[in-house]
C-alpha cells in the first residue's frame, strides 16, 4: 500500500495512525479481489466504525478495492473483523470469504503464518449478522470455511 492509499484510506475511515496495530502494517491483500489490510489497535476501534460512504466507494473504485479488511486481534489465532463495501453499495458485509483469504496471504507474507496454520475471523457482529469465518492457510491458497447468520425472509 502506497503512502497516498494509506492516507486516502484512513481519512475516509475517520481513522489516523494511532488507530493503527503496531505490529501489523497496512498492505493490501489478494483473495480473489484486492482488500485493504488495517489491523486495529484494539475491538473498541472497530465498534466505532462511521464512515464518508460515498468518498470511501470512490476510493475502492479507483483502486479496484472491493472491500476493506478492518481487523483485530482477539486471541491466539482469533481475529474481529469488519468489512465496509461500498463498492457493493452496503455499509458493510457480514462475511467475506474472499477477504479472509487475503488476510491468510497477507499473514504468510509477514510470516507470522505458515502452511497448515488456522484462525477463525468472527465478522457481522455488530451489524447483527454474526458470522465465524474459519482459514486453513494452504501451500498457495487458504481454505475457507465457517457459519454465517442466515437472511430470512
Amino acid at each position: 500500500m502506497t503512502a497516498g492509499q494509506l492516507k486516502d484510506v484512513l481519512h475516509h475511515l475517520g481513522w489516523d495512525g494511532t488507530d493503527l496495530h503496531p505490529d501489523f502494517p497496512p498492505a493490501i491483500g489478494f483473495g480473489g479481489n484486492h482488500h485493504p489490510v488495517l489491523v486495529a489497535c484494539n475491538t473498541s476501534r472497530l465498534a466505532l466504525l462511521n464512515y464518508d460512504f460515498e468518498k470511501l466507494r470512490a476510493l475502492c473504485l479507483a483502486q479496484n478495492w472491493v472491500t476493506v479488511q478492518l481487523i483485530t486481534p482477539t486471541g491466539a489465532g482469533q481475529w474481529h473483523s469488519r468489512n465496509p463495501f461500498p463498492w457493493g453499495g452496503v455499509i458493510e458485509d457480514p462475511a467475506t470469504g474472499a477477504a479472509a483469504a487475503a488476510f491468510a496471504g497477507y499473514l504468510a507474507k509477514l510470516g507470522r503464518a505458515t502452511t497448515g496454520d488456522t484462525l477463525t475471523i468472527t465478522q457481522g457482529v455488530e451489524m447483527g449478522r454474526r458470522s465465524h469465518i474459519n482459514v486453513e492457510l494452504l501451500a498457495t491458497t487458504a481454505l475457507i470455511s465457517g457459519s454465517v447468520t442466515p437472511i430470512r425472509a
